[in-house]
């Protein structure tokens, strides 16, 4: 049931059955690795307080090592942390190879890898390992979602869209958890209105309530400039939470405000915001690759 939750992105649900699990079996390996992986995606899919729940995860997957050497969900569990939270590339690449050894049938432990890949600059390698994850587990809504996502960031954005929309079709309910990188799709590829309408419904099925109908015909009136600066202003409650900072970075990208930007992704790294980990391969970031504040920020990470 937590594994079932878990692609469900139901990552509350989910980490309440593993510790049903572990209850019930309090030396099963197996349930404390779930666990670890479930509260690491409910950092990244819920918005939930990394500093709050990321070091419950690490616990989880050390226990999980502790009570079984050989597995390798755990191992895998234990590396994805430490890529997506600690930005500890040399243990995260030690301990995600050792998963792929102990489990080579294991989708997510490719997954994982092909996550670290993204973070350390490698998208290419991360397409190839997201492509066996997914042949692994062809019907996972997670590996299909992901596998668009990683043709994302290596910047193949037509395949990208197609896959995201394969995803979208399997779970619709979760669609706009799809519709983010749809819309980062679009816009890389000078698709305006396409990567405004799709930002639009991802922002419906946020759980912040936000006037998408206002946002919608400020668009249509006064264009791309005027929306991204009415977005800014809609979600300025929300200016500190998860990854807001970074997503407030890229607008003021949008907007040609590279001081105010370099200042949100300060922000991100600060508290540890999961997208922090993709910044050498997020195409919404070229601009300010050749900044010295860029390279500073990633000197920090």
């Amino acid at each position: 049931r937590g594994r079932f939750f878990f692609q469900k992105q139901d990552m509350p649900r989910s980490a309440a059955y593993f510790q049903q699990a572990i209850a019930a079996d309090p030396s099963y390996a197996l349930a404390y690795a779930g666990l670890a992986e479930t509260l690491d995606a409910e950092t990244t899919m819920g918005g939930s307080n990394s500093k709050e729940i990321m070091p419950r995860a690490v616990a989880a997957a050390t226990r999980a090592i502790q009570l079984d050497s050989r597995n390798g969900a755990a191992y895998t569990a234990l590396g994805s942390i430490q890529t997506i939270y600690e930005w500890n590339w040399p243990a995260a690449q030690l301990n995600l190879t050792r998963g792929l050894a102990l489990s080579p049938s294991y989708s997510l432990a490719e997954m994982k890898y092909a996550v670290y890949l993204d973070a350390v600059g490698r998208p290419e390698d991360a397409v190839s390992h997201m492509r066996q994850a997914l042949t692994l587990d062809p019907l996972s809504f997670f590996m299909n979602r992901r596998l668009g996502a990683t043709l994302y960031f290596a910047r193949h954005y037509d395949e990208a869209l197609k896959q995201l929309a394969r995803a979208g079709e399997m779970e619709p309910q979760l669609h706009g958890s799809v519709d983010n990188y749809i819309s980062w799709a679009y816009e890389a590829k000078g698709m305006r209105d396409e990567a405004v309408a799709h930002d639009l419904l991802a922002l419906r099925s946020d759980r912040r309530p936000v006037d998408t109908s206002s946002l919608e015909s400020i668009y249509r009136q006064h264009g791309w400039n005027a929306y991204w600066t009415a977005r800014l202003e809609a979600l300025r409650t929300y200016r500190d939470e998860g990854c807001a900072p970074y997503d407030q970075g890229v607008s003021y990208l949008r907007l040609g405000n590279r001081d105010r930007a370099l200042s949100s992704f300060g922000r991100a790294v600060d508290q540890h915001c999961f997208r922090v980990a993709f910044m050498k391969v997020d195409p919404q970031l070229d601009s300010i690759r050749i900044d010295s504040r860029y390279s500073g920020l990633l000197q920090r990470v």
